[in-house]
């Protein structure tokens, strides 16, 4: 199967969500559209041209995700999903821009993809745009973590 017709496929699932979502809600109300028709329409518009792409796509490399998955680095897997899980266990603790800054940093290092000056630089750029973007303009509080609940309250 190819990479266009499993987007499709991703395409075709969420559109499937977005109309039964959009069913519990009006579509019409004293003759004109209600809150259910915009998210109705552009899962249906999204479903339609989910199919058309997939059936549409004859060719196109051929992906075999299990051949795909199994190929590769495994020591490299298995340290990003330890630093996952430690990721789980910062954001408990410290709370989000600290537990990402620190995340970023690991992962970079145990990836091997940049230089140590870029590393450092990429990091502290992603946590403060991470920070201003919710935090400052969306307002979106974030949880402190424990350590700094604890050292506030006691």
């Amino acid at each position: 199967m190819s990479l266009l017709r499993i987007f499709s496929l991703f395409m075709c699932i969420i559109a499937l969500f977005g109309i039964f979502g959009s069913l519990s809600l009006p579509m019409f109300a004293r003759g004109n559209i209600s809150s259910g028709f915009a998210p109705m329409l552009y899962s249906a518009i999204l479903l339609i041209c989910g199919i058309f792409i997939f059936f549409s796509n004859k060719g196109g490399e051929k992906i075999h995700i299990f051949k795909w998955l199994l190929q590769g680095d495994r020591k490299k897997a298995l340290i990003f999903f330890l630093l996952n899980l430690l990721l789980f266990v910062m954001l408990l603790l410290f709370g989000l821009p600290i537990s990402m800054f620190v995340f970023c940093l690991l992962a970079c290092y145990a990836l091997k993809r940049q230089t140590k000056k870029s590393v450092i630089l990429f990091s502290v750029i992603y946590a403060v745009c991470l920070y201003i973007v919710f935090a400052v303009l969306l307002q979106i509080p974030f949880d402190r973590g424990l350590i700094f609940d604890l050292r506030l309250w006691g």
